[in-house]
């Protein structure tokens, strides 16, 4: 061999040994580390492997239902809901980073970790992570590390009978995935896995599809798409024409920045529904987008977008719900930020015809150093009100505030479910349902650092009512 091939062989060798050392580190890293916080998602959490189990927390008793999740910010979102019509809740989540959807399912006494089983509906719902553990590990390598980006996948579920089956049907969020809005027709028997019909009704490589709910747009009684997409300032809608191919898209505003979450009500009272989207723009303050239309709402222009709520600068806004929560007949938000503060809006629209949405600040995350992932809406403790529920990704824990009565007033009374930097890092999901059945309101979490789905079961014996 020349000198020059050995100088061309030795570069080759030497960037070879440098490549297998630097993965076989990161391999390392990978499974022996948790990076919270950071995008070095894949990371081993401390709950992996943990077999499932009871643990007291007050007047809340948790149970861990499932710590065999891939990659950190695997356990992303978590929603009960009774899908088959049996009288009791099922378990719907989503494993974000590897790209999952699954379903679990209970079969005798719920507080037993030992009737309840987990089904995986799909392992690839935007298109999903390589099969093999070896290629699902270069590709997380290759995708995050050495490129700079990170995976996707199943982000968020919303569930609506889409194609009037009278069984409610998944409509999954692949953000960061190819496939960006999938449907999951619901079958009888749903822990038959191989019989859920899967329909890609919209997808485009460049967006970031982050949030799906559904409602009649366009008052046709089908169930519509509505969506947002959160680093593509983007909120639009797809009508349900009951294919199995695209839907039409309609765009209703491409620029509302970093676009969080978007919900369906008839938010005026007028008989139609509108779109509300919440602005996650603490750069230059959040704001509430309220969007209505005048005829065709499948052409963009015939959209009306009114802004119902400024934050200030530094101030997003993010994570919504709609409630009459004193039930006067409209129905007012109940929002919250990264920031850590949770407000109530007041509905004008009966009662105020300057039509000023009046906030009360009913959390402060200055004073309390939260940083809020998700919320949820219902009667906690059986009193007859509409309390709020948080998860905290900063504090690692579950709380929630107390509705004194009055409802529209500031700084509501706060109590704490759980909190650990073990079972709840980066606490990223929180929703209620009676899992129980027995009256009251239990809480489901995904935790996403520790990579765990957990119930919460409420111990106060009271009779509480979810909206």
């Amino acid at each position: 061999m020349t000198k020059k091939s050995n100088i061309i062989l030795l570069t080759v060798l030497v960037i070879f040994i440098a490549g297998f050392v630097y993965v076989g580190y990161r391999f390392y890293k990978t499974y022996n580390s948790i990076q919270v916080g950071k995008r070095n998602y894949g990371y081993k959490s401390t709950c992996k492997g943990l077999a499932s189990q009871i643990f007291l927390r007050g007047d809340w008793m948790g149970l861990l239902i499932d710590s065999d999740i891939n990659f950190t910010d695997g356990a992303h979102n978590i929603v009960p809901y009774d899908l088959d019509n049996d009288g009791k809740l099922e378990l719907i989540a989503n494993s974000y980073r590897s790209d999952v959807l699954i379903l679990y399912k209970y079969d005798g006494d719920t507080h037993s970790p030992l009737n309840w089983s987990k089904y995986v509906i799909d392992n690839s719902v935007g298109e999903g992570n390589p099969k093999t553990p070896v290629i699902k590990f270069l590709s997380s390598i290759v995708k995050e590390k050495l490129l700079g980006g990170y995976t996707g996948g199943a982000h968020y579920t919303a569930i609506s009978d889409m194609n009037g089956d009278s069984r409610d049907d998944l409509i999954v969020a692949g953000d960061l995935k190819r496939y960006d809005i999938v449907i999951y027709e619901t079958p009888k028997d749903i822990t038959k896995v191989s019989l859920w019909e899967k329909h890609f009704v919209y997808k485009n490589d460049s967006h970031r599809t982050y949030h799906v709910e559904t409602g009649d747009i366009d008052g046709d009684g089908e169930q519509d798409i509505v969506f947002t997409t959160k680093t593509d300032n983007s909120v639009g809608w797809l009508k349900n024409d009951r294919s199995s191919s695209e839907w039409y898209l309609t765009w209703v505003d491409n620029n509302c920045i970093r676009c969080f979450n978007a919900r369906v009500a008839d938010i005026d009272n007028d008989g139609q529904n509108d779109i509300i989207a919440s602005e996650d723009n603490s750069t230059n303050g959040g704001k509430l987008h309220f969007y209505s239309y005048l005829n065709n709402p499948t052409l963009q222009a015939n959209w009306i977008n009114r802004v119902i709520a400024n934050f200030p600068v530094g101030h997003g806004v993010s994570i919504f719900k709609i409630i009459d929560i004193d039930k006067d007949g409209d129905l007012d938000i109940v929002t919250g930020n990264h920031q850590g503060e949770i407000y109530i809006l007041k509905n004008p629209y009966l009662n105020n015809g300057d039509q000023v949405w009046k906030k009360y600040r009913i959390s402060n995350g200055t004073i309390n150093n939260h940083s809020l992932r998700e919320i949820d809406i219902g009667d906690v403790d059986g009193d007859g009100d509409i309390d709020v529920i948080a998860a905290d990704c900063k504090k690692d824990m579950v709380f929630w505030l107390e509705n004194g009565g009055i409802t529209f007033y500031e700084n509501w009374e706060e109590h704490v479910i759980d909190k650990s930097n073990q079972y709840l890092r980066w606490c990223h999901s929180v929703e209620l349902g009676d899992i129980d059945g027995d009256g009251d309101l239990d809480v489901v979490v995904a935790a996403a650092a520790s990579n765990v789905f957990i119930i919460y079961f409420n111990n106060m014996n009271t009779n509480s009512i979810n909206p």
